[in-house]
C-alpha cells in the first residue's frame, strides 16, 4: 500500500488513472470505489483544495468515459462523484486544515444529516417509495425462485433504508478519508494516523442531537419517527467510529494483544448477522464515550 500510495502522489496523471480504474472496477468489486476517493482525499490532504479539484476532474472525466464504454452509461461514474468524492474532497480539506478525525466526523455526519433531510422533504413518504422501489426489485427475482416475499420484512426493509442507505454512505466516506490519512501519514509521518485515530471524539451537541431523534421517534407521529429512526441509524455509525477509536486506544495503552482488535474487525465486517450486535455495542460505548471519557479515565488520552 506504500508503493501504491508513492505513486498516487508522484503527479496528477497517476492519481487521475488510479481513481479512474478503481472507480470502473468498483462495478466488479465494490470496496473499490472507496480506493478510488481515498486518491482524491489523499491528493486533497497533501497538495490542497485546487489540486484535489484538478484531480477529481481528471478523473471524473476518465471514469465517466470508461464506464460509458463499459457499460453503456456514465450515470455511475458520475453518482459516484457526488455522492462520494466531493464530500470526501471537503472531509480531506477540513482534517488538513484542523488534524481532527472528529471534527471531520462530525461534519461527514451533518452531510449525512442532510441527505436525509433532502428525502424526507422530496418524498411525501420514504418508507412508501422503498416499499414500491423494492418490490419492483425482490418481487420477480423471489417469484423466479418460487418463494413469496414476506409483506411484513418487506415493510420493515423499506421503513428503514433511508437511514441505511444513508449510514453506509457516510461509513464510506469515512473509511476512504480514513485511507487517505493512513497513506499520508505512511508517506510522511508514520504513526501519526493512529495517533489521530485513537483521540477521534464526537462533540457533545452530537450526542444532544441524538437523544432528541430518541425521543423523536419514540414519541411523535409516523412522519417524525421515520425521520428520528433515520437520525438514529445514521448516529449508530458515527458512535460505532468514536467505539472503535476507544478500542484502540485501550489496546495501544495497555499493552493488549492486537489479537483482540483483528477479533473484533473480523465480527463487523465477516461474522453477519452477530455483527449487528457488535455494532450497536461499539455504538454505546461511542456514545457513552462522550460524556464520561473513558480515555481519561483509564489513562489513554
Amino acid at each position: 500500500m506504500r508503493a501504491l500510495a508513492g505513486f498516487i502522489i508522484r503527479g496528477r496523471t497517476q492519481a487521475v488513472m488510479v481513481a479512474a480504474v478503481c472507480t470502473v472496477l468498483s462495478v466488479l468489486l465494490a470496496p473499490l470505489s472507496y480506493v478510488g476517493a481515498a486518491v482524491i482525499g489523499l491528493v486533497a490532504l497533501r497538495k490542497g483544495a485546487f489540486e484535489g479539484l484538478v484531480v477529481m476532474a481528471g478523473a471524473s472525466l476518465a471514469a465517466g468515459v470508461l464506464t460509458l464504454l463499459v457499460l453503456g452509461t456514465a450515470i455511475p461514474a458520475l453518482a459516484l462523484v457526488v455522492i462520494l468524492w466531493l464530500p470526501l474532497w471537503l472531509l480531506a480539506l477540513l482534517l488538513r486544515q484542523t488534524a481532527s478525525q472528529g471534527l471531520a466526523l462530525a461534519v461527514a455526519g451533518l452531510l449525512g444529516l442532510a441527505g436525509i433531510a433532502a428525502v424526507h422533504l422530496a418524498v411525501d413518504s420514504p418508507a412508501d417509495w422503498w416499499r414500491e422501489a423494492l418490490e419492483k426489485m425482490l418481487v420477480p427475482a423471489f417469484e423466479q425462485q418460487g418463494v413469496a416475499l414476506d409483506t411484513a420484512n418487506l415493510e420493515a426493509a423499506a421503513r428503514i433504508m433511508t437511514g441505511l442507505v444513508v449510514a453506509v454512505t457516510v461509513l464510506g466516506m469515512m473509511l476512504s478519508l480514513f485511507l487517505a490519512r493512513w497513506w499520508q501519514g505512511v508517506l510522511y509521518r508514520p504513526g501519526g494516523f493512529g495517533e489521530e485515530f485513537r483521540a477521534l471524539r464526537l462533540d457533545r451537541r452530537v450526542g444532544v442531537a441524538t437523544l432528541v431523534a430518541v425521543l423523536a421517534s419514540l414519541l411523535a407521529g409516523d412522519a417524525m419517527g421515520e425521520l428520528g429512526l433515520d437520525v438514529i441509524m445514521l448516529a449508530v455509525v458515527l458512535y460505532m467510529i468514536q467505539g472503535l477509536a476507544v478500542a484502540h486506544a485501550l489496546v495501544a495503552s495497555r499493552g493488549v494483544s492486537v489479537g483482540w482488535l483483528v477479533g473484533l474487525y473480523l465480527l463487523l465486517f465477516l461474522l453477519w448477522p452477530f455483527a449487528i450486535y457488535a455494532i450497536l455495542a461499539l455504538g454505546l460505548v461511542g456514545f457513552a464515550d462522550s460524556w464520561l471519557d473513558f480515555r481519561a479515565r483509564f489513562g489513554t488520552s
